[in-house]
């Protein structure tokens, strides 16, 4: 009984450790860039402050504007300090144009732009929850003026800009938008606190990024008018691939992009199928960047391992994914995950791949789609380089005219052997045939002429050369 008892205190433990870590991340708008001077197309930003006690990594969270909410891809570190600040910009390239003195956490972003007239604007932590809303007016301050919205003093204001930086306090704040009388400050009157109306929410949850031609999780969370989960309805996908699903029970799927690019998807719930006006909607924005996972290479005869590399900038996960040689089939284990820029091996004493297996390789996806293989062939669907593995063989040299050559020592092509013995008058050159037959020419008449000089040898007693006049009568 004492060991349950432990047992059940240890497991309270731990729950009331994990509820204390969820609350100890925790961010806060401070600053909002939402009217610049001239235009502010992609260069409107907001100030966010991690306020709980430990670090924690934004790229988890989301930014909530227009009825949606964006992906927050960071710019390097991703983990924010305890009271340090971050910027989500909605271009960080023009950002970094505005403040080019700017060295603080920067993450970037998208959103259509912000109501210069007023809106309301958020952070949902991983989990969807809303962790800070603030609704502006441009009455309050910021407003093309040179200043940003800021909370001072636990009110919103018009300031000089501090981006990643503390805002001003009330007494040094110099560029205040409040109306004055005389010389003295009117103080903006305390907006009333809003009553939230109840409604339906419906949140798209998916990764900020993924690959070309790899399948991402895809789900949703939808909250009823008493926060309850709503997990039957009509679910209306569009991918902005031309790819739109529709499905009767919120259940999580897959979905792949077959070109890299930056796509929004959409969400359409309908509490009854048969409705005409949805319930609720949202929109997520994904970046799809261009598939970099090969076999890079294959062990040696005492370890032949089989390697893959992640070149691309997000890391891949291959659960379930297989590599099939002429004989054999090794499923990588679920959960297997390949980190950005990145190399993996898998040794043969799991795959149970021998020398003779790594000579063809096929690395296919989960659903069975061919994405790779070894060696590479020109011309391939992939673009990639020939790599093939052969034998190597001693150089043989031969002779072609008085020229001696020597044969390459990589690889015997059968099937180009015959074109190349069919072609092989084709490799002397013209002049050197010629030069062969006048040699043979020169030969010829050197041999005719040696023939004509020799002695000719006479018959003893030649019949056609006797005569009389050579007979002596004795």
């Amino acid at each position: 009984m004492s060991g349950r008892i432990a047992k059940i205190f240890l497991l309270t433990v731990l729950i009331l450790l994990s509820k204390v870590s969820c609350a100890s991340a925790s961010f806060e708008i401070t600053e909002i860039m939402y009217d610049l001077e001239g235009t502010d197309t992609n260069r409107e930003w907001v100030e966010v402050k991690n306020t709980g006690s430990e670090s924690a990594d934004l790229s988890k969270w989301y930014f909530f504007s227009d009825n949606s909410k964006h992906s927050l891809t960071p710019l390097g570190v991703s983990n924010v300090p305890p009271n340090e600040f971050a910027i989500i910009a909605q271009n960080a390239t023009k950002f970094k144009n505005d403040w080019p003195n700017y060295t603080g956490l920067l993450f970037d972003s998208s959103w259509t732009g912000f109501n210069n007239d007023g809106e309301t604007i958020g952070l949902k932590d991983p989990e969807l929850n809303i962790a800070s809303s603030v609704t502006f007016a441009s009455s309050q301050g910021g407003a093309g003026d040179a200043t940003s919205l800021q909370k001072v003093n636990n009110s919103w204001r018009g300031a000089a800009p501090t981006p990643g930086l503390a805002s001003q306090d009330a007494s040094s704040t110099s560029t205040n938008t409040s109306s004055s009388v005389s010389g003295s400050t009117v103080p903006v009157p305390p907006k009333k606190k809003e009553i939230e109306v109840p409604r339906i929410i419906t949140n798209i949850i998916a990764p900020a990024s993924t690959s070309a031609g790899i399948e991402f999780p895809v789900s949703s969370k939808t909250d009823g008018y008493s926060k309850e989960d709503l997990t039957s309805g009509r679910f209306a996908w569009n991918f902005g691939d031309g790819i739109t699903k529709d499905i009767f029970v919120s259940t999580p799927f897959t979905h792949q992009y077959k070109y890299p690019g930056q796509y929004v998807i959409t969400l359409t719930y309908y509490r009854y199928y048969k409705n005409t006006i949805p319930d609720a909607t949202d929109r997520f924005t994904i970046m799809v960047l261009p598939a970099e996972l090969t076999i890079a290479s294959v062990g040696p005869t005492s370890d032949p391992y089989v390697e893959l590399e992640n070149k691309s900038s997000v890391e891949i996960n291959i659960s379930k994914w297989y590599i099939k040689t002429s004989s054999k089939i090794f499923f990588i284990p679920e959960g297997t995950i390949i980190l950005p820029h990145q190399k993996l091996r898998f040794s043969s004493l799991y795959t149970f791949f021998t020398m003779s297996d790594l000579d063809s390789l096929t690395l296919f996806t989960a659903q069975g789609v061919v994405f790779d293989t070894f060696p590479k062939e020109i011309n391939s669907t992939r673009g990639s380089h020939t790599e093939r593995r052969s034998v190597s063989l001693s150089p043989v040299k031969y002779s072609v005219g008085n020229q001696v050559q020597t044969s390459p020592s990589t690889i015997i092509d059968l099937n180009t052997l015959s074109g190349q013995a069919a072609g092989a008058t084709k490799d002397v050159p013209q002049n050197m045939l010629l030069w062969m037959a006048l040699i043979g020419v020169i030969i010829l008449g050197g041999l005719s002429t040696f023939l004509l000089k020799q002695p000719q040898r006479e018959n003893d007693i030649p019949d056609n050369k006797i005569q009389a006049s050579d007979i002596d009568i004795v």
